[in-house]
């Protein structure tokens, strides 16, 4: 997900719905890669070091998708 408005505040309760769904769908997409990479380790089409430089890309991007979704559902809440 690369689109990200810098400040979440100045957005309308529509235009935060609208992130907010697609950073959902975004979350979708990181666990179905994070269950990919792990079948491609065990079926050992990939090596460790692969492997841990894109489990270690996949934490970074979950962590940045649990913060944005933090932000967005504070967002919802202050403009209600």
């Amino acid at each position: 997900m690369n689109e990200w408005p810098g400040d979440v505040s100045v957005l309308s309760a529509e235009q935060v719905a609208q992130l907010e769904a697609s950073n959902r769908n975004w979350g979708k997409q990181l666990r179905t890669a994070a269950s990919e990479l792990v079948n491609e380790r065990l079926a050992h089409r990939i090596s460790r070091e692969d492997y841990d430089v894109r489990r270690r890309q996949g934490k970074a991007d979950a962590g940045e998708h649990q913060r944005r979704a933090a932000v967005l559902a504070a967002q919802l809440v202050r403009s209600c």
